[in-house]
């Protein structure tokens, strides 16, 4: 049997291995986290995010972003939220934090979408060719979108 730190990249849940996420954007289904994927105390809704983001404000290290999946599901152009995230990419590359996008299901055909209450949400326009699936129900972009 694995001790813990002999594992590396990972905590444990309940006798299983959960994995990190990495610095960026991760976007992971709901029944996922705190399983699977790992899951963090700190928790703040998209408009608090993108306030602090506009503002300059630092961010805590490990963050949990709430409701980007209702936000783009009802939003007809995503330029303004783009903009802000494309704004903010240098200093937060420079800090690093770990940002988790909670969502209720991914899919992938020829491009990669999300689903919010059975509404098709594409993932292009707010994250450009950066993001990327890691596995099934989690997706990454690092925080140099185009």
């Amino acid at each position: 049997m694995l001790k813990r730190w002999e594992l590396g990249n990972g905590d444990w849940c309940n006798g299983q291995i959960m994995e990190a996420l990495k610095a960026g954007y991760n976007l992971v289904e709901r029944e996922l986290i705190g399983h699977r994927y790992e899951d963090t105390s700190e928790v703040m809704s998209i408009l608090q995010f993108l306030r602090q983001l506009e503002g300059g404000e630092n961010l805590p290290r490990r963050l949990k972003v709430t409701g980007l999946d209702r936000l783009m599901a009802t939003m007809d152009d995503l330029e303004l939220i783009h903009g802000i995230l494309y704004e903010a990419a240098e200093r937060l590359f420079r800090r690093s934090p770990v940002i988790l996008l909670p969502v209720d299901k991914l899919t992938m055909d020829a491009e990669l979408k999300m689903y919010w209450r059975n509404k098709e949400i594409r993932l292009r326009p707010l994250f450009g060719n950066r993001i990327q699936p890691e596995a099934v129900g989690y997706f990454y972009s690092p925080f140099n979108i185009p």
